[in-house]
């Protein structure tokens, strides 16, 4: 769901100020949604410019939506599936198989860690602690309110 549907279904203030909501089957829904990563995933996707090979991403990726955006965008997902999977498309099954269902075979014959370490799920840690040591170096946000001296800023 597009965020412009999202905000379409937000209740609409009332004129004191405060939400009348009449819709709360609707409105848990939209609360759920909110904080579910797979919405986020195809906006974010969208505004990279550069292609993409893979993506890697924790278990709370793992998810069918997630795994169908990477599929369109053919990009390969590094996503360990949760302990309690079960695979969708079985290897009788017409057609190619499922990029998740690949993840769970890969993590039954080897083992989870043994599975992260072919795949080299690792990186995607690496590329976390890197931005976790520039946000401890440089703070969480650039003081700099212009681009040019955004970037300068981060050349330091």
């Amino acid at each position: 769901m597009s965020m412009q549907q999202l905000n379409k279904r937000r209740p609409k203030p009332a004129k004191s100020g405060q939400y009348k909501i009449k819709n709360w089957k609707g409105y848990n829904h939209a609360l759920k949604q909110r904080g579910s990563l797979e919405i986020w995933v195809e906006p974010l996707l969208e505004g990279i410019k550069a292609d993409i090979e893979k993506m890697a991403g924790d278990g709370a990726y793992d998810k069918t939506k997630v795994y169908e955006v990477l599929r369109k965008k053919k990009i390969k997902p590094i996503i360990p599936p949760r302990k309690n999977a079960r695979i969708k498309k079985h290897a009788n099954s017409r057609g190619r198989p499922l990029a998740r269902d690949h993840n769970i075979r890969g993590v039954r014959k080897w083992g989870r860690k043994k599975w992260k370490q072919k795949v080299k799920y690792h990186r995607r840690s690496l590329s976390e602690t890197t931005m976790f040591r520039y946000k401890t170096v440089f703070g969480g946000k650039l003081s700099a309110r212009t681009l040019e001296h955004q970037k300068s800023r981060s050349d330091e």
